[in-house]
C-alpha cells in the first residue's frame, strides 16, 4: 500500500512540476509581450501601474494566444514533436527569468500559491471523462503524431480540428515531457492565470480597502468559477473554463476603459494628467518620484501626444518603458521587505490626489476630451484580437467580439469616422486577416468549410468536403441536445415545446444550472435595492451589463446548453455580484454587505462547498475598520487553505488513479471503401480490445462509406455517397 502511494505520489508530483512548467513558460511569453506594448503604448503603462492583476491577466492570455497560433501554423506542415514542447517551454522560461523576476513579491508568491493550491488536486484526476473520451483526446493525438490530414472531419465528424485550444492541449500534454506519463494540463494552465489574478486583486483590495470595480469584478468571478471545475460535464479536455477565462478577462478590461473615459477611475488617463502636472509643479524634483506608480502612466503617455522630433520620441519611449518595469520591480522590492502598509493612509493619500485631479478637470473642461484622445485604442485592439482568438477557440465565444466593437463605438462615437480611425481599423482588420488565416486553412482541410458544423466557407468541391447531409444531421443533433436532450432532434426543433421544459428547468443539466439562474435573480434584485439606496452610478456597469446581455441572449437562440453559455454566465453574475459589493462600500452599508453575501449563497448550496461563503464573507468583512491590515491577509490565506481543499472531498479515489488517461474499448470494423475502422464503445464486450489513444480513425458509429486516398501527398478520408 505504501509503495502505491508513493508511486502515485511521484506521478502527481511530475505531473505538478510539469504543469508549473507551462505556467511559467506561458507567463514569459505574455510579459513579454507585455513589455513591448509598454514600449510602445501609454495605456498599458497605465495599466500596469493601476492594476497588476488585470494586467498579468491580459499578458497571460497573450502568451497563450501566442503558442496556440505557433502550433496552429506548425500543424499545417508537422506533426507536434515532443522535443518541440520542450524547446518551447524552455524558451518561456528563459523569457520569464529575465523579465518575471521584476514582478516578485510577498503578495503575488501568496496569490501564485493559492491558485496552485485549487489547481494542482485538479491535474491529479483522470481526464478520460464523458465525450472526451470520443473526440477531444483523439484531435490532440492527431495534432501530436500526424501533420494535417485532409477530411479528419468524416471520420470523427462533430468537431472541427482547427479549433486552437485543441493545439494548445498537445503542446503541454505531460508526454510531450515525460513520455511514460499521459496527462493533460492545458486548462490548468488558462485557469491558473485567472485564479491567479483574482487572488491578488483580493492581496490588493485587502491592503488598500480602495475598491475598484473592474476588479472587485474579477474577484467575483472567483466565487461560482471553481465550481465548473468540479461538474462532470466540465472535466477533461473541454473548453467551457477557459472560455470564462477569456470572458472574464476582456469585460474586465471593458470596464477598466470605461471607468477610465469617464473620468471616474482614481488613476485613469484623464486624471492622473491633471494629478501629474499638479505634483510636478509643486513638488521637487527627485529621482525617486519618477518611479512611483502614478508616474508610469504619465511619462508612456506622452509618446502619444506628438509634437516632438522623431529621435526624440524614440529615446522617450525608451525611458518611458525602462521606468515602468523599474517601478513594478521597485514596488515588489518594498513590498517584499515592508509590512503590509497602513490602508487609512494609502486611502487618504489616493484620495487627496484624486481630489486634486478632480479640481484641475474643473478648471481645464475644455483639455478633458483631448487628453483621453487614442488614449485607449491599443488596448481596444488587444481585446478584438483576443475575442477573435476565443471565437476561434469556440464559436459560441463569438459575442466577446460583439461586445468590444459596441463598447468601442460608446467610447469613440465622435472619432470614430475620423480619417485616422477609418485606417487604424483597415490596419486592424488586415492584421485580423492574417491571423485567422491558419485557422481557416486548417478548418476548409479539416471538413470542407471553417467551422464545421456552421457552414461559413463551405467549399462542396472539395474531395474531402463534409456532405450536406452529414452537416444538416450534426447542427440538428447539436442545437436539439442543447434544447432537450436524448430527444428526436427534429422532433425539437420543430416547434418551441422545449421551452416549456426548459424555463421549468427540467432538463437533465439543471440539476448545477439552476443555482446560477437562483443567485442571478436575487443578485439582479439587490442591484437594483441599491442603486434605489444610494442613488449613486458606477461607470461601466451599465454598458459591460448590456454587452453580457447581448452574449447571453446569442448563447439562448445559438444553443442553451449552460456549458457553452458560462463565458457570459459567470461574467454576468460577477458583474452583478461586484456592483452590490462596490455600492455597499461606497454608501458603508452592513445591509448591502449582508445582500451581497445572501446572494451568493446558491453558488453555496451548488455543492456546498466552503471557499463561497468564507471568501463572500472576507470580501465584505473588509468594511469594518477595526480589522487590520495584516489580520485580513493571514485570515484570508488560512481560510482558503482551510476551504479550498473542501473542493475536492469527494475525489481522493480520482486523485490517487493511474492511468490519468484510460483505455478505450473498440471493435475493429472495415468499411465498403476497405478503410479499418475502430467503433468505440463504452463497456468491453467479447468483440471489442482495449488501446490507448493513438492517431486512428477512431469513431462511436461506423461509417461503411469511409474512403481513405491521398491529396498532395497526405492521407485524406472522404466519404463516398451510397449507391441507390
Amino acid at each position: 500500500m505504501i509503495e502505491k502511494l508513493l508511486h502515485i505520489t511521484m506521478i502527481n508530483g511530475a505531473i505538478a512540476l510539469v504543469l508549473c512548467v507551462w505556467i511559467l513558460a506561458v507567463y514569459g511569453y505574455g510579459l513579454m509581450a507585455l513589455k513591448l506594448a509598454c514600449k510602445r503604448y501609454a495605456i498599458f503603462g497605465s495599466l500596469l501601474g493601476d492594476s497588476l492583476a488585470l494586467a498579468s491577466l491580459l499578458g497571460f492570455i497573450a502568451g497563450g494566444f501566442m503558442l496556440m497560433f505557433f502550433v496552429c501554423v506548425w500543424h499545417l506542415f508537422f506533426p507536434l514533436w515532443g522535443w518541440v514542447s520542450v524547446a518551447v517551454a524552455l524558451l518561456g522560461l528563459g523569457l520569464f527569468a529575465w523579465l518575471g523576476r521584476e514582478f516578485i513579491s510577498r503578495e503575488v508568491g501568496i496569490a501564485a500559491g493559492l491558485g496552485l493550491l485549487v489547481l494542482l488536486p485538479l491535474s491529479a484526476m483522470s481526464d478520460s471523462v464523458g465525450d472526451s473520451v470520443n473526440y477531444h483526446i483523439q484531435i490532440v493525438a492527431w495534432i501530436q503524431e500526424s501533420p494535417l490530414v485532409f477530411g479528419l472531419g468524416n471520420v470523427h465528424t462533430r468537431l472541427g480540428y482547427n479549433g486552437l485550444i485543441y493545439g494548445f492541449y498537445a503542446l503541454t500534454d505531460v508526454s510531450q515531457m515525460i513520455p511514460s506519463l499521459r496527462s493533460f494540463v492545458g486548462n490548468e494552465v488558462m485557469y491558473f492565470s485567472f485564479l491567479f489574478s483574482a487572488f491578488l486583486a483580493f492581496m490588493r483590495l485587502l491592503q488598500s480597502r480602495d475598491p475598484r470595480f473592474y476588479e472587485l469584478f474579477i474577484i467575483c468571478a472567483l466565487l461560482p468559477f471553481p465550481l465548473i471545475l468540479k461538474w462532470g460535464e466540465f472535466m477533461g479536455l473541454y473548453v467551457e473554463g477557459v472560455g470564462v477565462v477569456f470572458g472574464v478577462a476582456i469585460f474586465a478590461a471593458l470596464l477598466y476603459i470605461m471607468d477610465s473615459a469617464l473620468g471616474n477611475h482614481s488613476s485613469d488617463f484623464v486624471d492622473f494628467r491633471a494629478t501629474a502636472d499638479h505634483q510636478s509643479s509643486s513638488a521637487p524634483k527627485s529621482t525617486k518620484s519618477t518611479t512611483s506608480n502614478t508616474a508610469i502612466p504619465r511619462i508612456l503617455e506622452k509618446d502619444n501626444q506628438g509634437g516632438f522630433e522623431k529621435s526624440a520620441s524614440s529615446s522617450l519611449r525608451d525611458t518611458a518603458q525602462a521606468v515602468a518595469w523599474q517601478s513594478i520591480k521597485e514596488s515588489a522590492q518594498v513590498d517584499s521587505r515592508s509590512d503590509y502598509p497602513a490602508s487609512a493612509e494609502f486611502v487618504d493619500r489616493r484620495a487627496g490626489t484624486t481630489a486634486l485631479a478632480r479640481d484641475d478637470r474643473k478648471n481645464a473642461a475644455s483639455k478633458k476630451v483631448d487628453s483621453r484622445d487614442n488614449t485607449a485604442t491599443p488596448l481596444f485592439a488587444l481585446l478584438f484580437l483576443f475575442a477573435l482568438f476565443a471565437t476561434m477557440v469556440k464559436i459560441a465565444n463569438f459575442a466577446l467580439i460583439l461586445a468590444v466593437i459596441i463598447s468601442f463605438v460608446l467610447v469613440y462615437k465622435s472619432q470614430i469616422l475620423s480619417k485616422k480611425f477609418l485606417l487604424g481599423l483597415l490596419g486592424l482588420g488586415a492584421l485580423s486577416a492574417i491571423l485567422v488565416l491558419p485557422w481557416v486553412l486548417k478548418g476548409l482541410a479539416s471538413s470542407g468549410m471553417i467551422a464545421y458544423p456552421a457552414s461559413i466557407g463551405y467549399i462542396t468541391s472539395l474531395p474531402w468536403a463534409v456532405s450536406e447531409e452529414m452537416r444538416q444531421n450534426e447542427v440538428c443533433w447539436i442545437m436539439s441536445w442543447a434544447r432537450a436532450p436524448m430527444k428526436n432532434c427534429r422532433e425539437v426543433l420543430a416547434d418551441s415545446a422545449w421551452m416549456v421544459e426548459w424555463f421549468g428547468m427540467k432538463t437533465r443539466y439543471f440539476s448545477y444550472f439552476k443555482y446560477f439562474v437562483y443567485s442571478f435573480f436575487m443578485g439582479l434584485g439587490f442591484v437594483l435595492a441599491s442603486r434605489l439606496y444610494t442613488r449613486r452610478r458606477i461607470s461601466g456597469f451599465g454598458v459591460v451589463l448590456g454587452c453580457i446581455a447581448i452574449g447571453v441572449v446569442y448563447w439562448f437562440f445559438a444553443g442553451p446548453d449552460p456549458r457553452f453559455g458560462m463565458v457570459y454566465l459567470i461574467p454576468l453574475l460577477a458583474v452583478l455580484f461586484g456592483y452590490i459589493v462596490m455600492q455597499a462600500y461606497k454608501a458603508r452599508s452592513w445591509w448591502l454587505a449582508f445582500a451581497f453575501v445572501l446572494a451568493c449563497v446558491p453558488m453555496f448550496m451548488n455543492g456546498r462547498y466552503a471557499f463561497v461563503i468564507v471568501w463572500a464573507v472576507l470580501l465584505v468583512g473588509l468594511m469594518w475598520q477595526r480589522l487590520g491590515t495584516r489580520w485580513l491577509v493571514g485570515g484570508f490565506v488560512l481560510a482558503s487553505l482551510i476551504s479550498v481543499p473542501n473542493l475536492y472531498r469527494h475525489d481522493k479515489w480520482a486523485i490517487l488513479e493511474y492511468p490519468k488517461v484510460r483505455e478505450v474499448y473498440v471493435q475493429k470494423r472495415v468499411s465498403d471503401l476497405g478503410v479499418l475502422e475502430y467503433v468505440r464503445f463504452d463497456t468491453p464486450n467479447d468483440n471489442t480490445q482495449a488501446i490507448l489513444y493513438e492517431a486512428r480513425p477512431m469513431t462511436p458509429y461506423f461509417n461503411q462509406n469511409l474512403g481513405k486516398g491521398e491529396f498532395w501527398g497526405r492521407e485524406m478520408f472522404y466519404t463516398q455517397e451510397p449507391k441507390p
